[in-house]
């Protein structure tokens, strides 16, 4: 125990026995409030309720200030020495990164369809940033504050894309060209990762064209249901691609 709580709980030992005093003179005022009041008058019998009345107070605000400072001067756990080291994979990616990284990786290898497919991913990232500044404009040239949250939506899928494409990455840093496993391997992860991506696209341009028939249409109620449906199908296709391992 440290010496600030040792002189806390001493402090407390005094102070509960004041209070309780406090308080029994309080109430022995009160309940001989008559004979008090034949022998000192009025006058006295305020003057006894005062002084008790503010023992009591004082006592009683005395030993709640030392409650909290016991409370506050509770000793700290200690702090491990040995962390555990967090991986954090899960927080927000730049697209344009990714992108300059692909593109940087694109050049430097030597092997044509590693190229093949790194510009296949490539064009999967642009295609969407065109889509977003589509979406945009068109939210923009239609005054359609309302749908603000399509951007959102669109923002998930890209963050999704992103994703994947750090995963590729990730195979591309420990590839070895020479090693045929690897070549095999990091050809596979890129075929998928351009494929997924391609899904989330082809998604995101049917909800993007019922979204133009909803504003041209003035919200017609079948527009609204065929937006429903292609923002469930995005989500739902997003899921089940995080629903497995991640790298």
């Amino acid at each position: 125990m440290t010496s600030d709580r040792k002189d806390i709980t001493v402090k407390n030992r005094i102070l509960i026995p004041c209070v309780a005093a406090s308080a029994l003179l309080e109430l022995m005022v009160f309940a001989f409030r008559d004979d008090i009041v034949i022998y000192l008058r009025l006058f006295g019998y305020r003057a006894l309720l005062g002084v008790f009345g503010a023992a009591l107070a004082a006592s009683g605000a005395a030993l709640i200030f030392n409650c909290i400072k016991s409370l506050k001067a509770k000793p700290k756990a200690p702090k491990s020495e040995h962390h555990t080291p967090v991986l954090n994979v899960d927080g927000r990616l730049s697209p344009k990164q990714l992108q300059d990284n692909v593109e940087s990786n694109l050049h430097k290898t030597g092997d044509e369809e590693i190229r093949k497919m790194l510009g296949l991913v490539l064009s999967t990232m642009r295609v969407m940033d065109e889509l977003q500044q589509k979406l945009k404009t068109l939210l923009d040239d239609n005054g359609a504050d309302a749908l603000r949250d399509t951007e959102e939506l669109l923002d998930h899928v890209e963050q999704h894309m992103c994703r994947n494409v750090r995963k590729l990455l990730n195979r591309m840093t420990i590839l070895d060209e020479r090693n045929s496993a690897d070549r095999t391997t990091l050809l596979e992860e890129g075929v998928a990762c351009a494929g997924n991506n391609q899904k989330l696209l082809e998604l995101t341009k049917n909800f993007m064209n019922s979204l133009v028939d909803l504003l041209n249409r003035q919200g017609e109620q079948n527009c609204e249901e065929e937006i429903s449906m292609y923002r469930d199908a995005i989500t739902h296709q997003i899921s089940q691609e995080e629903g497995a391992v991640r790298i």
